[in-house]
C-alpha cells in the first residue's frame, strides 16, 4: 500500500518542479528577446536621427511604447511565477 502511494505522489512532485523550472526559462527567454528588440530599435533610432528625423521620432515613440509593454510583461510574469512558487510551497511543505 505504501509503495502505491509513493508512486502516485512522486510524478506530481516532478511535474510541479518541472513546471516551475519551465516558467523560469520562459521568463528569462522573454526578457532576453525583448531586450534584444529594444536594442535593435534604439540602434535604428540613433542611426535614423541624422538622416530622417521624423522617422527617428516615430521609432523613438515605438521604443517608448515597447519599453512600457516590456515592464508590464515582466510584472505579470513575476506575479505568475511567485503565485506558482507559493502554490508549490504550500503543497509540498
Amino acid at each position: 500500500m505504501r509503495v502505491w502511494y509513493i508512486n502516485c505522489v512522486f510524478p506530481a512532485v516532478i511535474n510541479s518542479r518541472l513546471s516551475l523550472q519551465l516558467e523560469e526559462i520562459n521568463v528569462l527567454q522573454n526578457i532576453s528577446e525583448n531586450i534584444f528588440m529594444i536594442q535593435l530599435i534604439s540602434t535604428a533610432t540613433t542611426a535614423l536621427f541624422s538622416t530622417i528625423p521624423a522617422v527617428s521620432l516615430l521609432t523613438l515613440l515605438v521604443l517608448f511604447l515597447l519599453t512600457i509593454l516590456e515592464v508590464a510583461i515582466v510584472i505579470i510574469q513575476t506575479y505568475v511565477f511567485v503565485l506558482l512558487l507559493s502554490l508549490y510551497l504550500q503543497e509540498n511543505i
